[in-house]
């Protein structure tokens, strides 16, 4: 892997955590959110990113580029107002000039950065580059299923003396999981795969926890 050659993942991830902290975008704007950053979620969106690419060999994703673009996707996370796929892009092209990466690889990351938001391009599998495509369906797994349970339980919680308990906690859940429900995004089969499994997680989950607490959906 290109990136691990001269530079530990551990490493990389410092430095995007770096940026998004020097610039207001390592932790969400929800002030009930404060447990999520945005440099962890790099870190699991590129995990997503290599199961995919294990499972999809046929369509030989380059490595190195789909890995490289993960762990940098969401690194323009800022607060001056700039768009964080562009400033992301900028951020990673000063990285890549440091580091001495080869133009057209560092080119071809930085259009991934830039385009990782537009998942309208995913309705079609080949409408857009297969690392590209790999990216956004990595980016949308990520925190969905059990995960997405356990955000919602904390983010109720964090509410403090607003906080309505199990009963809000329930209806938060069928709020957010209302869109993963209904539609599955997902266009190569291993992510299809994946995306059915969050599915039954969180409806398996919502229908015991209902029963358990004995409330109404």
């Amino acid at each position: 892997m290109r990136i691990i050659a001269s530079l530990r993942e551990e490493q990389i991830v410092e430095y995007v955590k770096a940026r998004l902290l020097e610039n207001g975008g390592e932790y969400s704007d929800n002030p009930f959110q404060g447990f999520r950053t945005r440099s962890e979620h790099c870190r699991r969106v590129m995990r997503w990113c290599e199961k995919i690419a294990e499972n999809e060999s046929d369509l030989a994703p380059d490595r190195d580029l789909l890995l490289m673009s993960a762990l940098f996707h969401d690194i323009g996370y800022n607060r001056q107002g700039i768009s964080h796929e562009d400033y992301g892009a900028k951020l990673f092209g000063e990285f890549a000039d440091v580091h001495g990466l080869e133009k057209e690889f560092a080119g071809r990351v930085a259009n991934c950065i830039r385009n990782h938001s537009r998942k309208e391009r995913m309705s079609v599998l080949g409408k857009t580059g297969v690392e590209l495509q790999i990216l956004m369906e990595a980016d949308l797994l990520d925190e969905e299923g059990f995960m997405g349970i356990v955000a919602d339980c904390m983010t109720e919680g964090m509410r403090g003396k607003d906080c309505e308990g199990y009963s809000g906690a329930l209806k938060r859940m069928l709020h957010c999981a209302s869109e993963i429900l209904e539609i599955s995004p997902m266009t190569t089969p291993y992510a299809q795969k994946c995306w059915r499994e969050k599915q039954e997680e969180v409806i398996f989950f919502m229908e015991r926890y209902r029963a358990s607490c004995f409330l109404e959906l």
